[in-house]
């Protein structure tokens, strides 16, 4: 077994890269689900990548849509669409829009961690988060209530990454 040093003094198995670029991918396609943001495709295959390890077929399927799309893109506005990087309101989205995404999950997932492990009710795990993460109780809340919702009809905190198996 190969292995990699990550940090001078770690030494990191190829196994456990994979192991965590498949996690971190799996948290960016939940995301991805709900957001429809490209930059997020594009993390996932960079996950992949940095860890020394093959890219999904699914993401080089959706790397090969943006590419087709961006084929017939005319202008910059058509470049950020058919890398769905474009905003609800017109014009580009980038790195800032998707933090924001991200922050909003992060903060979700905390509370689930703090109601399904931490055995906390609510409203504790509520406070609690919010206090770690600088905002109020009540925006922790309707962040978790909305997101619960669509999680609800989509699967999106469920939904497990599986790399799609090539077709021959």
């Amino acid at each position: 077994m190969k292995h990699k040093t990550d940090k001078p003094g770690i030494l990191v198995s190829a196994a456990i890269r994979a192991d965590v670029a498949q996690y971190n991918a799996q948290r960016h396609w939940a995301l991805y689900r709900k957001t429809k943001d490209g930059l997020l495709v594009w993390r996932m295959y960079q996950e992949f990548r940095k860890a020394g390890v093959p890219v999904p077929e699914a993401i080089m399927r959706k790397l090969d849509q943006f590419a087709e799309r961006l084929a017939s893109a005319g202008s910059a506005d058509e470049v950020a669409e058919a890398l769905q990087m474009k905003q609800k309101r017109g014009g580009a989205a980038g790195a800032t829009k998707t933090r924001g995404a991200e922050r909003s999950r992060d903060i979700v997932e905390a509370v689930l961690n703090a109601i399904r492990f931490g055995g906390k009710n609510p409203t504790k795990a509520y406070a609690e988060i919010a206090e770690r993460f600088g905002t109020t109780n009540k925006y922790v809340k309707n962040l978790y209530t909305r997101w619960m919702r669509a999680s609800n009809k989509r699967n999106l905190l469920q939904d497990l990454w599986r790399p799609a198996t090539t077709k021959k």
